[in-house]
């Protein structure tokens, strides 16, 4: 019986740990973009475009954020501004990918990505693989690391990828009514914003697996 309790304790601990390490959430929070805020969708039937209205100046497409750096839901050195840049005209091509219309491929030209705060610098591109219309269009795809420094340099690393989302909302028209072919025309504002998560380091998942390792071996002297 004691030598179970034992075991039970360790797993126990170790559980707790790696449940904290795995659980770390740290992400950049995107807020509501306050220039060019529009997602414009054309088309009709199953598949349709998607370009970010009102590029203009130097052949770009600049849309302004205000975010901040999140670190265990906790936000870091306050707020800063970003940017996504695209060449214009940047034009993606959407297909469904089910008979509703509410799940859509994207293909198409990569945005360039920058943030900046007192917590570090990130630079990257992100490239947008599928939009999905329910009640809105939110947009998902990676964000691709070229050049990150400080604190930010500790959870995000160069060449990795990371999932990115933003949500908006149609201000006319959806992308279900251009799949059903009664509209031809849809546009999406983007005041919600999204974020950039990152994943578990990997020093974080060697750290749980040299514990388990640990754990095992406390575990087999004490069973033996």
């Amino acid at each position: 019986m004691r030598k179970w309790m034992i075991v039970l304790a360790v797993l126990t601990v170790a559980l707790t740990i790696g449940s904290k390490n795995a659980n770390a959430q740290t992400e950049i929070v995107i807020g509501a973009i306050h220039t060019n805020s529009t997602i414009n969708f054309t088309g009709a039937g199953p598949s349709a475009t998607m370009t970010f209205g009102q590029c203009g100046g130097a052949a770009t497409c600049t849309l302004t954020t205000t975010d901040f750096f999140e670190l265990n839901g906790s936000p870091v050195d306050g707020f800063s501004t970003s940017t996504f840049k695209t060449t214009t005209p940047a034009v993606y091509a959407l297909t469904a990918t089910n008979p509703t219309g509410t799940n859509w491929a994207v293909a198409g030209p990569t945005m360039a990505y920058s943030f900046s705060s007192g917590a570090g610098t990130i630079t990257g591109t992100v490239v947008w693989t599928q939009v999905i219309s329910n009640g809105g269009a939110s947009l998902f795809g990676t964000f691709t690391v070229s050049s990150v420094t400080g604190t930010l340099a500790s959870t995000f690393a160069v060449a990795h990828a990371y999932p990115i989302d933003f949500i908006g909302e149609y201000s006319s028209g959806s992308l279900a009514g251009i799949f059903l072919g009664s509209t031809t025309t849809a546009t999406a504002t983007l005041p919600e914003g999204g974020a950039i998560s990152a994943t578990p380091e990997p020093s974080t998942m060697l750290l749980f697996g040299t514990g388990w390792l640990i754990a095992g071996g406390i575990l087999r002297r004490r069973l033996a």
